[in-house]
């Protein structure tokens, strides 16, 4: 339910007979998005978002300084697998990414 509502998953601790749960407002921390599994270009692509409220390919290309190959293969990671970004637009110029959740 987090993860649909745009929140990352709680973090569990168990201590003798304490349980607690713990849940997180901004999902988009680095801290948090380092556990994902995303590299620094994500990283740095989720921040710009952050303060933007979207990205395209080619903002992406130039804050990376990446391919426009490159660019596509992360976005799509982030917004296919990693459930990080959602897609609007079409195919090309047209696409924007935005933070899911926001």
């Amino acid at each position: 339910m987090c993860l649909e509502a745009g929140l990352p998953k709680p973090i569990y601790n168990c201590q003798s007979a304490d349980f607690q749960v713990n849940f997180q407002k901004d999902i988009y921390t680095e801290s948090y998005l380092k556990t994902t599994g995303i590299n620094e270009r994500q990283i740095k692509a989720i921040s710009y978002i952050k303060k933007n409220g979207k990205i395209t390919n080619s903002i992406y290309q130039k804050i990376c300084d990446v391919s426009k190959a490159t660019a596509s293969r992360d976005l799509n990671a982030l917004s296919g697998k990693n459930h990080l970004l959602e897609r609007t637009g079409d195919v090309g110029a047209g696409t924007t990414y935005k933070l899911i959740g926001s």
